[in-house]
């Protein structure tokens, strides 16, 4: 259950950011967005982070600053990940 909360977490802080135009808060939910992913591919979840490289591609061209449509990418997949945790807990 934690741990569904802080993946959660991190999505749900950049859609305040972006939505309110607080910086702090936007990169704080990023920075929490790669960590996730950051300890999925070390831990060996993720072999090779091809959906979420797709992810962060799409969402690119919609933001005038790069590094802002990788946060974007990387809150989106954290979301869709997140979902498919909670996906898994209700079908047990």
């Amino acid at each position: 259950m934690k741990m569904l909360i802080f993946l959660f977490i991190g999505p749900i802080l950049v859609l305040i950011g972006c939505l309110g135009s607080y910086g702090f808060i936007f990169w704080l939910g990023s920075v929490i967005c790669a960590f996730i992913l950051f300890m999925n591919v070390a831990s060996g979840i993720l072999k090779f982070p091809i959906i979420p490289i797709i992810i962060i591609m799409f969402c690119l061209p919609f933001f005038k600053q790069w590094y802002v449509g990788v946060a974007v990418g990387l809150a989106l997949w954290t979301a869709f990940e997140a979902v498919g945790q909670v996906y898994v807990r209700l079908r047990r």
